[in-house]
C-alpha cells in the first residue's frame, strides 16, 4: 500500500492550475487588486480538511479510510474546506492571476480500502 498510517499522502502533488483572466480593475487588495477564494465541499468535510470522496456505485465503489487535500503550492499552506477565504493579489497591468495548488490522497484511517477515489470541490471567488 502507498499508505503508511493515518495522516500519510500518497499520489503527491497533483498539480492544480486556475489561470485567471480580465480580473476587475478596482480592488482593494495588494497593489490595489485581489481575490479572496473560498474553498468547499459538497459532502462532510473529513477530519485534517480534506475533501470526501464521491460516493461509489455497487459496481465500482469508493474507496475507503481517505480523504483528498489540497495544498497551495506558492505557500505550502493547506486550503482550508469550508475556512476562511485566501487572499491572492493578481497584476493591476494585466489583471489577472495564475494560481497553483497541487493534491493528493491522505490517509483518515489505518486501514485504507482500495476503490475509486475522486472527489469535488467548489470555489468561490470574492473581487476587492
Amino acid at each position: 500500500t502507498a499508505f503508511s498510517g493515518v495522516g500519510s499522502r500518497a499520489y503527491r502533488n497533483v498539480p492544480i492550475t486556475l489561470k485567471l483572466t480580465d480580473c476587475p480593475a478596482a480592488g482593494t487588495g495588494a497593489n490595489g487588486k485581489s481575490v479572496k477564494i473560498i474553498f468547499s465541499s459538497p459532502g462532510a468535510v473529513l477530519t485534517g480538511n480534506l475533501l470526501p470522496l464521491t460516493p461509489g456505485t455497487p459496481a465500482a465503489p469508493a474507496a475507503g479510510g481517505v480523504g483528498i487535500g489540497v495544498w497551495d503550492q506558492s505557500t505550502g499552506n493547506q486550503l482550508k474546506v469550508g475556512g476562511d477565504p485566501v487572499s491572492y493579489a493578481y497584476d493591476p497591468g494585466t489583471q489577472g492571476v495564475t494560481l497553483s495548488f497541487v493534491a493528493d490522497y491522505q490517509s483518515t484511517d489505518a486501514t485504507v480500502i482500495p476503490g475509486n477515489a475522486s472527489g469535488v470541490a467548489y470555489m468561490a471567488f470574492d473581487y476587492k
